[in-house]
């Protein structure tokens, strides 16, 4: 994901955070091969890091970021839609003003969290359903 947004637009660092070590080997490979002519963003300054989402050293990048982006197809929740503990996680985290853009899951609006925007379009992991990308603005604290 991070090889895609850094072919749509310049970024000053665009980092991904995964949890499977298998998953993290193909993407690390992808950013081998690309073509960096294609890219809008310096190849160096993508990064992609084995980690997970809710440790401290995950949460100092949230500090540090614009835009947060989750592919949440495979996260459990509890009424499963909402993403209680990573809408702790990033409202403890973000700066105001940051966006986060969450597929197939939503944050917890009980937090200050705007719904700006949602996108509907293909999901590759169903054949039975779209996709929902839900666009985020924190308010902050």
């Amino acid at each position: 994901l991070c090889l895609a947004a850094a072919r749509v637009r310049p970024w000053s660092a665009c980092r991904g955070v995964e949890l499977m070590p298998e998953v993290l080997h193909i993407g690390r490979g992808a950013l081998e091969i690309a073509d960096p002519s294609l890219l809008k963003t310096d190849a160096a300054a993508l990064e992609l890091l084995l980690g997970d989402m809710y440790a401290e050293e995950t949460q100092a990048l949230y500090t540090a970021s614009d835009v947060v982006f989750v592919y949440a197809t495979c996260l459990s929740s509890e009424d499963g839609k909402t993403l209680k503990r990573l809408s702790d996680a990033l409202a403890a985290s973000l700066r105001p003003g940051s966006r986060v853009v969450i597929v197939n899951k939503e944050l917890d609006t009980s937090l200050p969290f705007t719904l700006t925007d949602t996108l509907i379009g293909p999901n590759p992991d169903s054949v039975n359903a779209d996709a929902r990308a839900f666009v985020y603005t924190f308010e902050g604290q």
